[in-house]
């Protein structure tokens, strides 16, 4: 192991780190024929979300259309990527993976900052970890290659997350990445994807209606949007108040032309 990865000692004394199993030679030996699935996840929030779908059996989108094609990739032993939007059901699909990698039953442990490694660490075939606490792991050799590293939220890079990628790289253990944002070319050749799934899902009846108007302000031509000409016609209807009546009626009438354009309500009484 080079220097700079060595984990550090201090002489006459011993420090425990909590973030790492107590027996580690414990953990080494315990390691299963299939290897282990390391989640690393990019929050602490993530790791409580990821342990809560590993628990968890409901039909999304992921699983309607590519749930078989999944779990033959996860049964395959080749690197993978999902590329598939937010409430696809990316993160539940992390149970049917680990079940056909390490098998059932699933016997699933967190360690970030707020919970830390125990005895019965050891005993996990699934490990729920932060970026941070995976790159202390690969410094302590708990990591190795038959161990399966599933990168979830892939694209919320960060120093720590790209360490862990080129440790695991170096190591030579299968990667499987999941993400809804990333460009999947990129990751695919970099850590050497034998397939991407991409899927997505969007109704168009729950679409959000956005207006955006074109106002003269000082001069000077804007868009903004509708709750901020909204909040501007409340400001401008105050004015209007202390003006002319004739000159009133002219500025109302124009704001009503302006409803009747765009379907919103600005014009007043």
């Amino acid at each position: 192991m080079p220097p700079y990865l060595s984990p550090v000692t201090y002489p006459h004394q011993h420090i425990r780190d909590h973030y790492l199993p107590p027996d580690r030679e414990a953990f080494r030996q315990a390691e299963p024929r299939t290897g282990r699935v390391i989640v690393i996840a990019p929050t602490r929030a993530a790791c409580e979300t990821i342990e809560l779908a590993l628990r968890l059996e409901i039909e999304t989108v992921l699983e309607r259309e590519h749930g078989d094609e999944i779990r033959a990739l996860a049964r395959d032993g080749a690197p993978f990527g999902i590329v598939a939007g937010t409430g696809t059901g990316k993160t539940l699909a992390i149970r049917s993976i680990a079940e056909q990698i390490v098998g059932a039953p699933l016997r699933v442990g967190v360690v970030n900052r707020e919970r830390e490694a125990t005895p019965e660490t050891p005993t996990w075939n699934v490990v729920i970890v932060t970026t941070g606490i995976a790159r202390r792991w690969f410094q302590s050799d708990l990591i190795t290659r038959q161990d399966t590293l599933v990168a979830d939220e892939i694209h919320q890079t960060s120093a720590e997350l790209e360490l862990c990628l080129a440790l695991g790289k170096r190591l030579g253990c299968r990667f499987i990445w999941l993400s809804a944002t990333v460009d999947p070319a990129f990751y695919a050749n970099y850590l050497d994807s034998r397939h991407v799934i991409e899927t997505s899902a969007f109704d168009p009846r729950l679409a959000a209606r956005v207006s955006v108007l074109k106002l003269a302000i000082d001069g000077q031509e804007r868009l903004f949007g509708l709750a901020r000409v909204q909040l501007i016609h409340r400001l401008m209807m105050r004015r209007i108040a202390e003006l002319e009546p004739a000159a009133a009626r002219k500025i109302v009438g124009d704001l009503r032309k302006i409803d009747q354009e765009y379907g919103i309500c600005l014009g007043g009484d």
